[in-house]
């Protein structure tokens, strides 16, 4: 039987969002009501949800979370409280937390970690002025008038995987944000104290060119296999599957990097 607890979990937060909560207790309260946020708390609210939406948790094989302490704490988390009435519900760390946890590893080189830094100031630059913005919209929509997005993507914080969108797009548009940028500049515009000619640097380099092209594929390879993690009705073995192909993928990648680092210099140039 398959269960996402991250729905569960958020559930809970989005009722408590304007809450107060008494550090420790393990306890938030919303419009007087007392929802309990601790590993036996949201046990009790997993199971009961599951009960009332009438499946039969004798079928229950494993249980997949993120590293929570409250969600996989050895003696007193959610997982292991379940694993006491139903000892087949094994838990597993879930598997594309893994793969997001993976990728923010190897987004540690310094080169990468670079990138990632000045797309986001940039994107971040032009999604909080709407001067920048328009500006933007206006380079766009002069050289493709049909374009349909118009306006930078915000970067999701934590799901490093769910990056391709904001990437590929911020590579599309990158002359016209290089041009939106020299022009605010001669402006002297500025946005909470960001100078476009400090982007403009950052966004010139070779380096940065580099690693934005590097990204872009990667990215594009790790996204499919998130995507296939989060289906409802995947198969482990075909997840397996999945992930061991990309592996081979990104090997062959790996010894043949002259000739993929060629290609990537001339889409480049």
């Amino acid at each position: 039987m398959g269960f996402n607890p991250e729905a569960s979990a958020l559930d809970i937060h989005r009722r408590g969002e304007a809450h107060t909560s008494g550090r420790g207790s393990g306890m938030v309260a919303n419009a007087g009501e007392q929802i309990n946020v601790t590993g036996k708390g949201l046990a009790e609210t997993l199971l009961t949800t599951l009960e009332k939406l009438g499946l039969d948790l004798l079928f229950m094989k494993a249980q997949g979370y993120d590293g929570a302490r409250a969600m996989c704490g050895e003696f007193k988390g959610c997982a292991a409280i379940v694993n006491k009435s139903y000892p087949e519900a094994l838990y597993l760390y879930c598997a594309n937390h893994g793969l997001n946890k993976a990728i923010t590893h190897a987004c540690q080189i310094p080169s990468i970690r670079n990138c990632m830094a000045a797309v986001k100031a940039t994107v971040n630059f032009f999604r909080n002025s709407n001067k920048a913005g328009a500006m933007l919209k206006g380079f766009i929509l002069a050289a493709n008038p049909g374009a349909r997005q118009i306006r930078l993507l915000k970067f999701c914080e934590t799901r490093w995987v769910e990056h391709l969108d904001s990437l590929s797009l911020f590579y599309e548009v990158l002359e016209y944000v290089r041009l939106a940028l020299e022009e605010l500049d001669e402006k002297t515009t500025q946005c909470d104290g960001v100078q476009p000619y400090a982007l403009l640097s950052s966004i010139r380099t070779a380096p940065f060119i580099i690693a934005l092209t590097v990204l872009k594929p990667i990215f594009s390879l790790t996204k499919n296999l998130s995507v296939f993690l989060q289906k409802e009705d995947c198969d482990l073995s075909k997840c397996v599957a999945f992930a061991n192909d990309l592996y081979e993928e990104l090997k062959d990648m790996r010894s043949s990097a002259d000739e993929q680092f060629h290609k990537m210099s001339s889409s480049v140039s």
